[in-house]
């Protein structure tokens, strides 16, 4: 956990293993106190400020983090599928060329997948009434890829 003052300057910075702490000395005027700052979705609490006599109850949920896959490992691939002008496209298959079976589009053309650092695969990315599109990737380490892809719908 972190507590900040409204200059930025650090006032409490502690690893707390614990699910209960109390910081009971810090100024006046707004502070921020930041709770999970080293893991994944931490959560910043604004506008706390010292009155005595007066202490300050919180309670803060953390979301588990999930498993780290990349891990220097691997790359998370990201695709956005859409129609030429914009409208997104669900419901598209994407496969990596893996032997586990094709992803598919979110209602807003999403779709995450992971291909092991080092190597590289030919994404397909189809759905009916569109032109599919080949897509070459490449994952050196670990990064991010992110792919827009535009398919056109087929002519009538």
């Amino acid at each position: 956990m972190r507590l900040t003052d409204s200059t930025g300057k650090l006032v409490f910075d502690e690893q707390e293993e614990s699910s209960k702490l109390q910081i009971c000395d810090f100024g006046f005027g707004d502070h921020q106190l930041i709770v999970g700052y080293n893991r994944c979705y931490p959560t910043t609490i604004s506008g706390l400020r010292f009155r005595p006599g007066r202490p300050i109850h919180l309670t803060v949920q953390l979301n588990k983090c999930p498993p780290d896959v990349w891990g220097g490992r691997s790359c998370s691939v990201y695709f956005r599928v859409h129609e030429p002008g914009g409208p997104k496209i669900g419901g598209a298959s994407v496969s990596l060329g893996t032997n586990s079976s094709p992803d598919v589009t979110d209602s807003f053309g999403r779709v995450e997948s992971i291909l092991p650092a080092g190597t590289s695969a030919i994404a397909m990315l189809s759905k009916k009434g569109y032109v599919s599109e080949r897509i070459s990737i490449h994952c050196t380490q670990s990064e991010d890829i992110d792919r827009e892809v535009i398919l056109i719908p087929v002519p009538n």
